[in-house]
């Protein structure tokens, strides 16, 4: 956000109090936030990592906020556990089921003897 979309909204008696200070912080380019993200996805065990594809768009998204893009980075790895305990889930109901009915099939089978 730009300081004139604070100033509309905070006074700036407020916003700009003696003992504080703004500072400026610049954009991280494309290549040193792709770089850093996959540093990160390295310590975190993040199998695939951060692709090409998924850094222009975190990059894009973020506007360059380093900070906004590791919050991305997170939220994109809790989905991807989410959606491996899914899986993980309906494997294990898929290995249930088709167990079940094979005894059923077996168990009147027998019964037919």
């Amino acid at each position: 956000h730009k300081p004139e979309d604070l100033e509309r909204l905070i006074s700036s008696e407020y916003l700009y109090p003696p003992i504080t200070q703004i500072l400026q912080c610049h954009a991280v380019t494309k290549a040193k936030m792709k770089k850093c993200l996959e540093w990160i996805s390295k310590q975190e065990g993040i199998p695939r990592g951060v692709g090409g594809v998924l850094a222009e768009e975190i990059h894009l998204q973020s506007g360059g906020d380093i900070r906004h893009a590791i919050m991305a980075l997170q939220f994109q790895k809790g989905a991807v556990a989410v959606a491996s305990t899914h899986r993980v889930r309906e494997s294990k109901k898929n290995k249930f089921k088709r167990a079940s009915h094979g005894e059923a099939a077996s168990s009147s089978c027998s019964d037919s003897r």
